[in-house]
């Protein structure tokens, strides 16, 4: 989808198309503010982003001369941590791009410093926002789970051309499969107790990308009445020639089914010169209906759900009774101890 700031940024344009929200500043850890900024505009119609010029202070006086009261994290994983302590700092409610913070450490101190200022903290995992996910997660009410396994890969060309400068400071399954860490403890609300990891291959070392091409992870989780295993393969070193950014499915195993979800192949395929590619119309695409743009997925409607709250926060309405689906910083520490136990068995094997 041909949107600024890919998901972030299509979730900006539809909230405003709904009264979401007004204006947008926009700052970035290259020059690119401005063009960002324009493009959201031209795409949008009227002048709803402003670039912060480089160098510019984000301090109170920043906040309060422009009325800011939310925050949206989109950097490196590396970087969550320092940006949301200064976001809690300065009274922002706010939402991060998963991964939440490296280590279980830093989470808790972010919980603590959010809930301690009613402040709305929340991690994008929109995969809870997936019709066939919640699904899922209807279907396993009282089933009785014997093994989940998930299958993640990702064309390499996206490490390669996006973040070759930072992917040393983060893993594949750190960004990619701690989504269906995420999801598996939202579905069946169980929780981790052990944690093994592995790595291999050398391909995008081969590239000049100082990690490892696959991190296979097997978790043991504490149910409410049993324990089960989840068994995740994630790759970053899927074909250029792949007939989709990424490859996705989980299996789930019960007592008494077996479930498949199918995640990428969603049914829509489009052929042409170019070979066979595979569109998932639910994930974030732009729309044209009734002479009007719109932007329509589970990939932005985390970031919808959390404006939501946010507006919900502001107006003194109940807490209880926004989105479920949300992630908020608590509970993501399931994913955030998963994560850094696989990170240091990578980092010590």
């Amino acid at each position: 989808m041909d949107t600024p700031l890919g998901n972030v940024g299509a979730a900006i344009l539809e909230a405003n198309i709904i009264g979401l929200l007004d204006r947008v500043y926009i700052k970035t850890s290259s020059n690119s503010a401005c063009f960002t900024a324009a493009k959201i505009n031209s795409q949008c119609g009227n002048d709803i982003a402003s670039a912060i010029p480089p160098g510019t202070p984000i301090n109170n006086d920043f906040i309060q001369q422009y009325s800011i009261d939310t925050a949206i994290i989109s950097l490196p994983d590396h970087l969550h941590y320092q940006f949301l302590h200064l976001c809690a700092s300065l009274n922002l409610h706010t939402i991060t791009v998963k991964p939440f913070v490296e280590t279980f450490a830093q989470a808790e101190l972010l919980v603590d410093q959010f809930e301690r200022r009613n402040l709305v903290g929340c991690v994008e995992f929109h995969k809870r926002f997936d019709n066939a996910n919640i699904l899922l997660k209807n279907r396993l009410v009282s089933q009785s789970i014997s093994r989940i396994f998930v299958d993640y890969s990702q064309d390499r060309k996206v490490v390669l051309d996006y973040f070759p400068k930072w992917a040393n400071n983060s893993n594949v399954f750190q960004y990619l499969g701690v989504h269906y860490v995420d999801l598996i403890h939202w579905m069946t609300g169980a929780q981790p107790v052990d944690v093994n990891a592995y790595s291999s291959g050398k391909t995008l070392l081969n590239d000049g990308v100082a990690v490892a091409d696959n991190v296979d992870v097997i978790i043991k989780w504490r149910g409410v009445d049993s324990d089960f295993l989840s068994v995740h393969l994630t790759s970053w070193a899927e074909s250029h020639d792949s007939v989709c950014s990424s490859r996705q499915k989980i299996e789930v195993l019960t007592a008494t089914e077996r479930i498949n979800s199918e995640q990428a192949d969603r049914g829509f395929r489009i052929i042409n010169n170019h070979g066979l590619k595979l569109i998932n119309p639910y994930f974030s695409q732009r729309y044209f209906l009734n002479g009007i743009t719109r932007y329509s997925g589970y990939g932005i409607d985390a970031y919808l759900a959390f404006f939501q709250h946010v507006l919900a926060t502001k107006q003194g309405r109940m807490l209880a009774k926004i989105d479920e689906r949300l992630c908020t910083f608590s509970s993501a520490l399931a994913s955030v101890k998963v994560t850094e136990i696989v990170t240091r068995l990578l980092r010590d094997a």
